[in-house]
């Protein structure tokens, strides 16, 4: 089990920052005025899913203080409480539709031609 207290997340929270900074600002950057995303773009966007991942992966087996104050230590309402809403947040902003719809369009140029 783990507990918000520990240091751990200290560091954790703090790599996480990072990459949703790196993240929220070289992802427009390279749709608006990037045409090819060089492959070591395209690994650091991957890797910052790995480290999402990694993060919801952790939420799970991670206490939390409900609303009264109360440490919450049972895994199953720890489960319960993150698939009711931000799981699926997270799961959605991490899903490769990037992936998918440049396979869909690449497959589509194959049959026309």
């Amino acid at each position: 089990m783990l507990y918000p207290e520990m240091s751990f997340f200290k560091y954790w929270n703090l790599l996480i920052s990072v990459a949703l900074i790196y993240v929220c600002v070289l992802m427009p950057y390279s749709m608006a005025f990037i045409d090819e995303n060089p492959t070591w773009m395209d690994i650091m966007f991957y890797g910052a899913d790995v480290i999402f991942l990694l993060d919801m992966s952790i939420i799970f087996f991670t206490a939390y203080y409900d609303e009264q104050g109360a440490l919450v230590q049972d895994r199953k309402k720890i489960a319960l409480s993150y698939l009711k809403f931000w799981f699926w947040m997270d799961l959605i902003s991490i899903f490769p539709f990037d992936l998918i719809f440049e396979n869909l369009q690449s497959s589509k140029i194959n049959t026309i031609s």
